[in-house]
């Protein structure tokens, strides 16, 4: 008697976010075909939890950094103000623009659990570029901030090496006008990244943020640091 056996796929497919991941197996079933009774039997490749019908089996994952950790203090608001000036370059008609602006606020209110907040769109003015130009930038959207703890520090003195800051930017959240451009440039999502001293300072780095406008795609380099106006840190709970 012959038969075929098709072979099994099973495949994990991770999902990364500032949340907690779900990582989910995925199994295929393998069917056998017994080609003189013309049956078929499906049975599951799966030994750690999918069933027959080759349904995911769910399970929780750690993401990166310390889960059971929270900002404190907790439910309070902060604003941060840029302590030296904010730059942005990029480049639109052929021209590198590095736009300085000397007042960013951004303002929040801590959570009452966990290490991600929404950030009311921040204020930006007194920007100038390197032609002798201005520009008024403006903001919208919802804007995520998120405390990243270093993985595993509990035991650690805070601020640990790898303790930092994610901001997400949404699409449309920042559009630049200058007084040397016909257009208007537009920020697309982006997420940047901030060192963070885990009590009041943080400064982003060359990060980078897409947008879109002015005949084409552009890539800004951002740079600035901002101090909160309490200290905020996260905290084991």
């Amino acid at each position: 008697m012959s038969h075929d056996d098709d072979s099994a796929q099973c495949y994990e497919g991770v999902t990364f976010s500032p949340w907690p991941v779900l990582r989910l197996r995925h199994c295929y079933p393998r069917r056998r075909r017994h080609h003189d009774s013309r049956s078929e039997e499906t049975t599951s490749p799966c030994r750690d939890g999918g069933d027959s019908r080759g349904q995911p089996e769910a399970s929780t994952a750690l993401a990166a950094g310390d889960t059971d950790d929270s900002v404190s203090p907790a439910s309070t608001n902060v604003t941060a103000t840029n302590s030296g000036n904010l730059t942005v370059s990029f480049t639109a008609l052929g021209q590198t623009i590095t736009v300085t602006c000397t007042s960013t606020t951004l303002s929040l209110t801590t959570p009452a659990s966990g290490l991600a907040v929404n950030l009311q769109p921040p204020t930006v003015s007194g920007c100038t570029d390197n032609f002798g130009g201005t520009e008024t930038v403006t903001t919208s959207g919802t804007w995520l901030l998120k405390f990243v703890d270093a993985r595993n520090d509990s035991t650690l003195a805070e601020p640990n090496k790898g303790d930092h800051l994610r901001l997400t930017v949404p699409t449309g959240g920042a559009t630049v006008k200058s007084s040397l451009l016909p257009c208007t440039i537009s920020s697309t999502q982006s997420t940047v990244r901030a060192s963070y001293n885990d009590k009041n300072k943080a400064k982003f780095t060359n990060q980078m943020v897409s947008g879109s406008g002015c005949g084409g795609s552009n890539t800004a380099t951002f740079n600035g640091t901002f101090l909160t106006s309490i200290n905020v840190s996260d905290s084991a709970s």
